[in-house]
């Protein structure tokens, strides 16, 4: 402080004598008083603040500082007090001076001169690096909330001119991807090192625009690392914190771009931390603070700026599917500069020790970002910015904490239910009379899970663009296929359009060309594929859906089925079960979206080998998976609302299991009518597929009436009739959009009265499990169509019908021996994992689903090699 003191009362005696003499030479109009001017000091002085600042500096991060708590407090407000001496100059000196001041400060963590540091648990039980560690973060801290953080920083973009804003051409995208080179080599790695590990001093870099940031993004980003958790997560809460104040300031400025173009070499940082991230849980406060930050960049950051940084990824991404790397860091945190380090202990190292530093160089260049690492960083924030559902939907007592911190971090409002309000609009409650409900984080937390998700569904459809006008620079890209697609309006300036031009007049500053191998566009399309895979099976809202839907639209369109399959391997099933799952959705409009894209895929895989094989198994495979999903998650919310009513909880009845499946069976309708293709044998060839699923349709309602009669038969209690229910002609107006199964096997009574029990059409729920049965075939899917016969042989013996009984026995008996024979070249399902680790979606009373089989990737042991050996094949 009383250096503080000293120095502002010498500049202003200095400028108080300047201003007098001004005074007396110019006329008071034309002199009017003003702050004073920053002045920079000479290097006498200059070098006695440095010493002193080390010295100082030094002696608050001594190990033997932390052996008692009196000196551990002192140490800790000396170091408060230095930070802030330094913060303070900026009033007083210019930015280049208190710039080489703090960056002394600072090199002191990381060098071992010139103090007495020992690697030791104190006396008091404390770890000295890590209380080092805190006082480093307690600066951050204070130059985090300086509020001149961003004039200091000295934005680049502010000196680019409006050339920045400009679309890229053939004569300036040169300039974007220079750009990008200069702003990734203004990082401040060399100060974030978590441990004292210099012998010897640190050389302070000259003066360099974004230094600020760079500082304190890297030593956050490297303690988000660090073993310590509360360590974690102030660094990671810190980051939060800047990136949030810098979003406010560029909004009150209306200066977005120029603030976010600060923050644009945090991707290339990230990503060297994408291993560690991917370890900790999706809902972790570390990853709830570091992701948003890096969404904020990829929203807010200069357009052109970010299509440079992905042509670069997309580069690095040549040959990875040659060599097997597909991605992957090899350090899990950065910030620690090695090679530096390596630099500073041994200066007259042999040409050995040399050749070996090149040669881990070289072995460098192989573990850098690529693309591939992008779309994993992207898979990741998806995830982690998720919506978490309703708070008036969480039932469990032991949710206070969640619902607690939910209001810590998301502004609140009244929640409206729209069910309820629908309920009093019917019975003419008028909108005054409404009971407001309490607040709640529910809409704040919709629309920042909506938010996220179509920023970074946006940033891959930018990739992919980005990427297609590589191919075509190259050269190895089929022009003419996509031409009057929505690949064709994104070109990177005027002329463009035309592969002719293209090819004539490229030139010097042309988009560099990519050489991709057929592994190589593989292992991208399966990369940007699991983004929009992940997008889907996530909640997420309707219009970040559609949009992942149109991009998927994008992807087939561009590369052609052929790709698109052998990208999606095994996860063709997953892209099955989600599109079926919208193909149910209760939003039109997402349903035609879904619909689309499924008769894309068809009528691509018709034109390319001339059947539905490839996609009629999975298809057919995961359909009763699906609509036990959909029904489940309406007798969820069935549930919820009668526990919300604190009425007795009734099951879900048949006719409001047929009303949730109603989306998907007028889905089924418009996909056995809707298609306008003149090709006979297409038509005829989809038209079968489309009957097939509505005969696994028919089935599943049987099913599920049929579980409701025995449920009832085996409890013997009476329940509420569907015509005293107060959404009953609502699911009645909803069903008779469909073929009302229900009605035709139950009749009207759907419930069991007082007077009797229910009656169930036995006819008509045999005919439906023989002919879901007949569906499959021993050799394709024969475990399905075992499960339909035990599933109608079971009926069968509940009714004593045991002739019948034993026909579906040996009907099992003969598809399991040929199935046998074809074992190793039989096609299963697997479990889709977002639904097997999260059944919330959906989940019965009694934990299974009528047909019992909502997995779908039943196993069955007479097919194993070792029982087959063992146990010759009869009759169960």
């Amino acid at each position: 402080a009383v250096i503080k003191q000293s120095l502002g009362h010498r500049i202003d005696s200095l400028f108080r004598a300047r201003k007098q003499f001004d005074n007396r030479s110019t006329n008071d109009t034309q002199r009017r008083l003003g702050v004073n001017p920053l002045i920079t000091i000479d290097d006498r002085l200059l070098s006695t603040l440095e010493t002193l600042i080390t010295k100082v500096t030094d002696a608050c991060i001594d190990s033997r500082n932390f052996d008692s708590w009196a000196f551990r407090n002192t140490s800790i407000a000396v170091n408060d007090s230095i930070i802030r001496f330094l913060r303070d100059l900026f009033s007083f000196l210019e930015a280049r001076v208190v710039h080489r001041l703090i960056l002394v400060y600072f090199s002191r963590f990381v060098s071992r001169e010139g103090k007495q540091w020992q690697e030791r648990d104190s006396n008091i039980g404390l770890r000295c690096s890590w209380e080092v560690s805190k006082l480093r973060l307690n600066a951050v801290t204070t130059l985090i909330r300086f509020q001149d953080q961003i004039k200091v920083a000295s934005p680049l973009m502010e000196k680019w001119g409006n050339w920045s804003l400009r679309p890229p051409t053939r004569s300036n995208i040169h300039l974007f991807s220079d750009a990008i080179e200069e702003l990734e080599s203004l990082s401040m790695a060399s100060f974030a090192v978590t441990e004292p590990v210099r012998k010897g001093s640190v050389e302070i870099p000259e003066w360099k625009a974004h230094w600020l940031v760079e500082l304190v993004t890297d030593i956050c980003l490297a303690a988000s690392g660090h073993v310590e958790q509360s360590i974690q997560l102030r660094a990671s809460s810190l980051l939060y914190e800047l990136f949030w104040t810098s979003s406010n300031i560029g909004k009150l400025q209306g200066s977005s771009t120029v603030v976010a173009s600060l923050y644009l070499s945090f991707i290339p940082k990230l990503l060297d931390h994408v291993s560690y991230l991917s370890s900790l849980p999706a809902k972790s406060a570390l990853r709830k603070d570091i992701l948003p930050c890096f969404v904020f960049v990829l929203q807010s950051a200069p357009f052109w700026l970010l299509r440079a940084l992905w042509r670069k990824y997309c580069k690095r991404t040549e040959g990875k599917g040659a060599t097997g790397c597909y991605g992957g860091i090899k350090n899990l945190v950065a910030g620690d500069d090695e090679s530096s380090v390596k630099n500073d202990g041994n200066k007259n190292s042999g040409q050995s020790e040399q050749q070996n530093e090149s040669f881990d160089e070289e072995k460098e260049e192989v573990h850098l970002p690529c693309i591939l690492d992008l779309c994993s960083l992207l898979n990741l924030s998806l995830t982690t910015i998720e919506y978490e559902g309703s708070e008036n939907h969480i039932d469990d007592p032991m949710s206070e904490s969640l619902t607690s911190q939910w209001h810590a971090e998301f502004l609140l409002a009244p929640e409206t239910d729209i069910s309820t309000s629908r309920k009093r609009g019917l019975r003419g409650v008028s909108s005054k009379s409404k009971i407001r409900s309490p607040p709640t984080s529910t809409s704040s937390r919709k629309w920042h899970s909506h938010d996220g998700a179509i920023v970074i569904i946006t940033t891959c459809r930018n990739i992919v663009r980005e990427y297609v006008s590589m191919l075509r620079s190259a050269g190895d890209f089929d022009v003419n296929a996509i031409v009057n697609g929505p690949i064709a309006s994104f070109s990177i300036g005027p002329g463009m359009n035309s592969i002719g031009n293209t090819r004539s007049k490229r030139g010097k500053h042309s988009v560099e060309g990519i050489d991709f191998s057929f592994k190589d566009k593989v292992i991208f399309i399966r990369a940007i594929s699991s983004i929009y895979l992940n997008c889907l099976s996530l909640r997420q809202s309707d219009v970040a859906f559609i949009k992942t839907l149109l991009a998927s639209t994008e992807i087939l369109k561009v590369f052609g089925i052929e790709l698109f399959l052998s990208a999606v391997g095994e996860t063709l099933q997953h892209w099955m079960r989600v599109l079926l799952v919208h193909c149910g959705a209760r939003r039109a409009k997402v349903r035609v979206e879904a619909l689309d894209l499924l008769a894309l895929i068809l009528r691509l895989q018709w034109d390319s080998f001339g059947s539905f094989t490839r996609v009629r198994i999975p298809l057919l495979a995961v359909q009763t998976e699906v609509m036990e999903r959909i029904v489940a998650t309406a007798a969820a919310r069935y549930y919820r609302e009668q526990r919300k009513a604190k009425n007795s909880i009734q099951y879900l009845s048949n006719s409001k299991a047929e009303a949730a499946l109603t989306p998907l069976w007028r889905t089924l309708q418009r996909l056995h009518d809707g298609s306008a293709s003149n090709n006979a044998a297409f038509k005829s060839a989809l038209q079968l597929l489309a009957n097939k699923m509505k005969t696994l349709y028919r089935a599943y309602i049987a099913a599920h009436a049929l579980a409701i009669v025995n449920r009832t038969e085996e409890n013997k209690v009476p329940t509420t009739p569907d015509t005293m229910d107060e959404n009953f002609f609502q699911v009645s107006r909803v069903v008779r959009e469909s073929a009302e199964f229900s009605k035709k096997i139950l009749g009207n009574n759907h419930v069991a009265l007082e007077r009797g029990p229910i009656l169930i059409q036995n006819e008509v729920v045999e005919d439906a499990f023989l002919a879901a049965a007949d569906v499959f075939s021993p050799t394709e899917l024969p475990l399905y169509r075992v499960a339909w016969l035990r599933k109608l042989a079971e009926f069968h013996a509940t009714r004593e019908r045991h002739a019948e009984q034993a026909a579906c026995r040996l009907q099992i008996y003969k598809t399991l021996r040929q199935a046998a024979a074809l074992h190793d070249m039989l096609w299963n399902s697997i479990p889709f994992w977002p639904w097997a680790s999260d059944p919330s979606e959906g989940s019965h009373v009694d934990g299974e689903g009528p047909t019992a089989m909502n997995t779908a990737h039943v196993s069955s042991p007479e097919l194993d090699d070792n029982y087959n050996e063992s146990h010759p094949l009869t009759d169960s």
